[in-house]
C-alpha cells in the first residue's frame, strides 16, 4: 500500500474543482423525500386524525347527554 497515492487523492478533490449536481444528488434526494413526507403528513394523515378526534369527542358528548336524559327520565 502506497501512502503517497492515498494522500494524492485528497489533493485532487481539494484542488478547487467545481462541484456538479452529481456530487449533491444524494443530499437532494434526501431533502426531497423529507419534504414529501412532511407534506403527506400535514395534508393526508393529520386531517384523518383530527376527524377521528372530533368524532370521539362527539361520541363522548352524546353519551354524557344520554346519561343526563336517562337520569331525568328515571327521576
Amino acid at each position: 500500500m502506497d501512502l503517497k497515492n492515498l494522500f494524492s487523492r485528497n489533493k485532487d478533490t481539494a484542488s478547487g474543482e467545481a462541484k456538479t449536481i452529481k456530487d449533491y444528488l444524494g443530499l437532494i434526494i434526501i431533502v426531497v423525500v423529507v419534504c414529501i413526507s412532511i407534506l403527506l403528513y400535514f395534508f393526508l394523515i393529520k386531517p384523518v386524525f383530527t376527524e377521528q378526534e372530533n368524532m370521539i369527542k362527539d361520541k363522548y358528548y352524546k353519551l354524557s347527554e344520554t346519561e343526563k336524559m336517562n337520569s331525568q327520565i328515571n327521576a
